[in-house]
């Protein structure tokens, strides 16, 4: 569940602040230079529709009466233990949906020999 929360975290920033013209911190400058994503299929999302007693920390506290922020306090601490959350809510292949960004990946750009990075990054 880690990597589907993980998946859920950046796309719940994408959706609700950082591409959420509603949001109060919305800078379309800003968020143009960022993939907008579009979809949740974590499983995540559901977070708050989860039984009561379906998902508890270490200090029992209950994931589901609280906020996203919130519960990212408890579920992002390192030593949090992750079998104690209630796996079978999460999808079993998570996976969110973000735009096309179209263009070339940096990697296919940057040559494979050091001394030919600079001329590379240098052509106008």
């Amino acid at each position: 569940p880690v990597h589907a929360f993980e998946l859920h975290r950046e796309a719940q920033w994408s959706m609700t602040r950082l591409h959420c013209k509603k949001s109060p911190t919305f800078d379309p400058t800003r968020s143009s230079l960022f993939a907008r994503y579009l979809e949740d299929h974590t499983g995540f999302q559901h977070w708050r529709n989860l039984p009561r007693t379906a998902s508890r920390d270490a200090d029992s506290k209950d994931l589901c009466a609280l906020s996203f922020e919130e519960m990212r306090q408890i579920l992002e601490v390192e030593t949090y233990d992750w079998s104690v959350f209630c796996s079978e809510y999460i999808n079993e292949r998570p996976y969110v949906v973000m735009e096309l960004l179209e263009g070339k990946a940096l990697h296919w750009e940057i040559p494979s020999e050091p001394r030919d990075v600079a001329a590379a990054f240098s052509k106008e």
